[in-house]
């Protein structure tokens, strides 16, 4: 009972950096030579996120990221490089050399809605209105604008309809515009990415397809399930999960994986899922209850978790496949970096019915 992938990749991951200051002191994490070969065992391509510390802003600060993540991957992989939009330091000609660079994408956080998503290293909200002329020249470009769908100060389980606002009224000013809607929660983004345009499209993620409110809060609270944008209602999972049987190519998987040391998530409370290891046995396990044969199970897998982002982002094969065999596997409690720090994986303990063939 075995089915083969080709190509599947991760078009939105967190792979950190190695260092980070705490304390008045740099802690030498080693997160991102810790994650970057978890998600390169079975994935052909990645998006690495720009909201690291210090953040990557411009083309060249993408360029020297992608060196560093393809020196820590274990396998052969295709690296959509991002810049991250900053009201006040992103400007057309920072566009402009950003593409000169190879630079595919650009992430929009609008100011306090999730991890470094400071004030001064991300978008207003009115500003994001004011920048048009960049997200014009991105359309011009032919870069593509991934946005974290949330608007600041609203209440929380409101801010991702919230945002809907911003999305429709940019792809009416860049029809054009390829948009991708990051990590959705809502019911109602589901629609609303149906009804928009062909260039419009989403990422979701494994843990939003896993549960609800319920198994951040249901019982003690599980940080380690805590991510931006929250799970949300029973309704929404469906939906999800509707979306991704449906095959079709607007909904597209990203993991969101966002490594955290344990003492953060615990002690703090950042935002983040740990799933990287995990995608491919996650998804295969919450779907094949919904899919009348593995045949159809591989369809929908090959679709969600491949073609569709491939399609998207424009990605060559890159000549790789993955197995998946269905046999029990349990997620590991606790991983550790080179360092020792101890990174908790989102489910933690869990026994899935799916696993990679060796």
């Amino acid at each position: 009972m075995t089915f083969t992938l080709t190509d599947p990749g991760d078009p939105h991951v967190h792979v950190r950096q190695d260092k980070r200051r705490r304390r008045n002191r740099i802690q030498n994490t080693q997160l991102l030579q810790f994650s970057v070969p978890e998600t390169s065992q079975w994935a052909s391509f990645m998006l690495p996120m720009p909201n690291t510390v210090p953040s990557i802003r411009t083309g060249k600060d993408a360029k020297a990221y992608r060196t560093e993540i393809v020196k820590a991957s274990s396998k052969k992989m295709h690296i959509i490089m991002c810049i991250k939009a900053v009201e006040g330091f992103t400007t057309i000609q920072t566009i402009r050399e950003a593409k000169k660079d190879g630079v595919g994408t650009i992430k929009i956080y609008f100011e306090g809605v999730t991890t470094n998503a400071n004030h001064g290293d991300a978008v207003t909200w009115d500003g994001f209105y004011k920048m048009l002329p960049i997200w014009q020249e991105c359309e011009a470009e032919d870069i593509v604008v991934c946005i974290h769908p949330e608007k600041p100060k609203v209440f929380s389980l409101r801010r991702e309809r919230a945002a809907h606002k911003a999305i429709v009224w940019l792809h009416k000013k860049c029809p054009n515009l390829r948009i991708s809607v990051e990590h959705i929660t809502d019911r109602r983004t589901v629609k609303l990415i149906l009804k928009l345009g062909a260039n419009v499209r989403c990422t979701i993620t494994a843990h939003h397809l896993w549960g609800d409110l319920d198994m951040v809060i249901g019982g003690s609270l599980d940080p380690h399930s805590f991510c931006k944008p929250p799970a949300k209602m029973p309704a929404d999972l469906t939906a999800l999960r509707k979306a991704v049987l449906s095959q079709n190519p607007k909904f597209m998987f990203g993991s969101d994986s966002a490594p955290h040391p344990q003492h953060d998530k615990e002690c703090e409370g950042c935002a983040g899922c740990f799933t990287a290891p995990f995608c491919l046995q996650m998804v295969a396990h919450l779907l094949s209850p919904l899919c009348d044969s593995e045949k159809h199970l591989q369809k929908v897998m090959q679709g969600f978790m491949s073609d569709f982002a491939r399609d998207f982002y424009r990605i060559p094969s890159q000549g790789r496949s993955v197995r998946l065999v269905r046999k029990s596997f349990v997620i590991p409690k606790v991983l550790r970096t080179t360092t020792n720090v101890r990174v908790v994986p989102f489910m933690a303990g869990k026994e899935l019915n799916w696993s990679i063939a060796s």
